[in-house]
């Protein structure tokens, strides 16, 4: 009954291990969640298998796998869900970073805001000083909030775009054709 995107979002949040402990999770794996759809043959068994695929650990949010399949279905290179980095701040300290996305050959992050990074003034703060650590180390930084994704998605495609084309990444032949 759902779609693909929605079965991802889904599978997402059952595989998720939070990264700092949380009861009961993750909810189940891939491979348990592989299992179940071999061995209950449906009518929307391709849609299943089609999700499966696209099913990665480590999203945090229903907007993050939105934004990382925004992305690849426009023929961007399949970023890293929320890796840690090492980065070197403005004073020269380093720093251990999360990024919501990132595509570390290019050093581009693409991070998702919620409207509490706007409204909670002690987030906000954090947000400014983590932004400023990652591009003092070089990183190009896009910001989306819930217009770039639910309402401009093909600006924020062509900003990622842009952003990626800056360092050196070119679409392969087969990445045009899609």
């Amino acid at each position: 009954m759902l779609s693909v995107t929605d079965l991802v979002v889904a599978a997402d949040h059952l595989i998720l291990t939070p990264p700092f402990g949380g009861t009961g999770r993750p909810f189940t794996t891939r491979e348990r969640l592989q299992a179940a759809v071999e061995a209950h043959p449906v009518a929307g068994m391709p849609r299943a298998r089609t999700a499966l695929d696209l099913v990665r650990p480590g999203a945090e949010s229903r907007t993050e796998t939105l934004l990382r399949l925004l992305l690849r279905d426009h023929g961007l290179p399949e970023p890293t869900v929320n890796p840690t980095v090492e980065v070197r701040t403005l004073d020269g300290r380093f720093r251990i970073v999360r990024l919501d996305l990132a595509f570390c050959r290019w050093k581009v992050a693409v991070e998702y805001d919620g409207d509490h990074h706007r409204t909670d003034a002690r987030q906000y703060e954090l947000d400014i000083a983590r932004y400023d650590d990652i591009t003092a180390d070089g990183w190009i930084d896009i910001r989306v909030r819930s217009y770039g994704l639910f309402v401009e998605p093909l600006v924020t495609v062509a900003r990622v775009h842009r952003a990626l084309r800056s360092r050196g990444w070119r679409p392969s032949h087969r990445t045009r054709a899609r």
